[in-house]
């Protein structure tokens, strides 16, 4: 079972926005948690968060803004205990 990824996410005030659109291929996907990795060029990649978006990041540095991303929606939803 695919779920597709949201089209809007919620803004600070509440107010629904179009989710960002980066161009590329999309090499990861979490629809659950509103995160992706898209990569742009060669070792040039795009990590998306809701309406969060960086762009034009080395491999490194594209692993590890994912990864951030991936362990703050996850603490953001009571998975994770980081008191």
């Amino acid at each position: 079972m695919k779920t597709e990824f949201p089209t809007t996410f919620p803004d600070w005030t509440g107010t629904r926005k179009p989710a960002p659109q980066v161009k590329g291929k999309l090499c990861d996907a979490r629809p659950d948690l509103g995160v992706r990795l898209i990569q742009q060029s060669k070792n040039r990649f795009a990590v998306t968060y809701c309406l969060h978006v960086k762009t034009g990041m080395n491999y490194t540095q594209a692993a590890t803004e994912y990864g951030a991303c991936i362990m703050h929606a996850l603490a953001c939803g009571g998975l994770i205990e980081n008191d």
